[in-house]
């Protein structure tokens, strides 16, 4: 059953007036991600010329690429979460980094806020597993009630037999 969560992600290191770099370490979760939306506080949208969104795999999704079409397009964005489903089907499980690149003087770091959601199903592996142990189950229970079934038949032919020997 899909279910939703959410990492609040801190400025982790250095930043210099182009460049910031947000982390969140997701503790080990037994799911998988669908999609994953990053929240980007609104005072920040506007200063950032690129934003790259990667995963605890290395898989990387361009969120924002500084292009004039991507200008053209977003300008002014209407909303400052943007959803990503690059990382289907990857655990959610280790550092997500997020790359901004663009124009960060006079940001304060209270100012600067991240937020990840992720909605999640339960891994295919798992499913696969229960699937097998019911199909062993039924497999098991259906021997048996033949193996009863036969025995009986045996135990009514043995007595038919033994009675009519005459």
């Amino acid at each position: 059953m899909p279910g939703i969560a959410t990492f609040l992600c801190n400025l982790k290191g250095q930043r210099n007036p182009s460049v910031a770099i947000f982390e969140a370490t997701v503790d080990s979760l037994n799911e998988t991600v669908e999609r994953v939306t990053t929240t980007i506080n609104k005072s920040l949208l506007g200063r950032i010329s690129k934003a790259v969104l990667i995963s605890p795999m290395g898989t990387s999704s361009i969120l924002i690429d500084g292009s004039e079409w991507t200008k053209d397009v977003h300008k002014p964005l209407k909303s400052n979460a943007i959803t990503s489903t690059h990382f289907w089907g990857e655990g959610t499980a280790g550092r997500w980094t997020l790359s901004l690149n663009g124009r960060f003087h006079n940001v304060k770091d209270d100012s600067v806020s991240l937020t990840f959601t992720g909605i999640f199903v339960t891994p295919k592996e798992d499913k696969e597993e229960e699937n097998t142990r019911d199909s062993d189950f039924m497999f098991i229970s259906i021997a048996l009630t033949l193996a009863v079934l036969l025995l009986v038949h045996a135990v009514i032919w043995r007595d038919y037999l033994y009675a009519n020997r005459n």
